[in-house]
C-alpha cells in the first residue's frame, strides 16, 4: 500500500486554484441575479457590470447564505450554480485541512 505524499507548494496552490473557482462561479451566479433584479442586493444600477470590492465579496457571503435564493424566475443556470457555491463554500475547510495534512507529512 502507498502513502499519498504532497508538497506543501503544491497543496497551497490547488486551494489558491479552488478559492478562485469558486469566487469566479460565485460572481457569475451574482451577475446573474443582479441583471434579472437589480433591486435584491442593490449593488449597481440597473443590472450593469458588478463592482470589484469588498461589498461585492460580502454580497456573494450574503447570497450564500440567503434561505429565498434560488427562486424560481432566476434561471437554471442560477439554481445549479448558486448549489454548487454553496457546496464548494461549505467544503473548503474541510479539503484544505485534507490538502495541509497531506502536505505536513
Amino acid at each position: 500500500m502507498s502513502s499519498v505524499s504532497l508538497n506543501m507548494n503544491v497543496a497551497i496552490g490547488v486551494m489558491a486554484i479552488y478559492v478562485f473557482i469558486y469566487y469566479f462561479l460565485a460572481r457569475s451566479v451574482l451577475a446573474r441575479i443582479n441583471r434579472k433584479d437589480p433591486d435584491y442586493f442593490e449593488l449597481t444600477e440597473n443590472g450593469s457590470d458588478l463592482p470589484v470590492g469588498m461589498k461585492t465579496s460580502s454580497t456573494i457571503l450574503e447570497m450564500v447564505f440567503d434561505r429565498d435564493l434560488p427562486g424560481r424566475t432566476y434561471g437554471q443556470f442560477v439554481r445549479i450554480g448558486l448549489y454548487t457555491v454553496r457546496v464548494m463554500f461549505a467544503c473548503y475547510v474541510p479539503l484544505s485541512v485534507l490538502m495541509l495534512s497531506l502536505a505536513w507529512k
